[in-house]
């Protein structure tokens, strides 16, 4: 039960963008947004501000990275607290902040998933996003840079 926790949780932090890679592209031609965590799973939509296209592999792999982190990060937390006289306070603490890291979780998926765009085919949400191969055809010059709460 814990893994899927986990990878519900780590789903929520992929999607809410909490720590990301924005890649923004340099050109002649107008060019949308991709965002990686840390393979590239997104794109802006160039026809509204409001829609995504995702790239489901890529989301995926970075869930399970996600979920990996936040597994080490419990069983180090776990490892120190069992060293702590107060454990019933901070068995309660952690409880309550697992509920509010599941809550947190399922409005950043309700709202991608409203955000999503809705067709299923290659340049829109497909299995990958190749945002290299985008790139080279229009001659674009993309770069990354880290964002913390974008």
């Amino acid at each position: 039960m814990k893994y899927l926790i986990a990878f519900y949780i780590g789903l929520g932090l992929v999607l809410s963008s909490l720590i990301t890679i924005e890649y923004n592209c340099i050109g002649d031609e107008q060019f949308p947004k991709f965002w990686g965590s840390p393979f590239v799973f997104s794109k802006s939509s160039l026809a509204s501000s409001m829609e995504l296209y995702y790239g489901f592999v890529p989301l995926f792999i970075n869930t399970l990275i996600w979920s990996l982190v936040l597994l080490t990060l419990k069983f180090i937390y776990q490892k120190v607290i069992f060293k702590i006289n107060h454990y019933k306070t901070i068995k309660i603490l952690n409880k309550v902040g697992l509920v509010l890291l599941i809550l947190f979780s399922t409005l950043t998926i309700k709202v991608s998933f409203e955000t999503a765009g809705r067709y299923f085919e290659k340049g829109f949400n497909y299995w990958t996003i190749n945002m290299d191969e985008d790139a080279k055809i229009w001659k674009m010059e993309c770069e990354g840079e880290i964002k913390i709460f974008k």
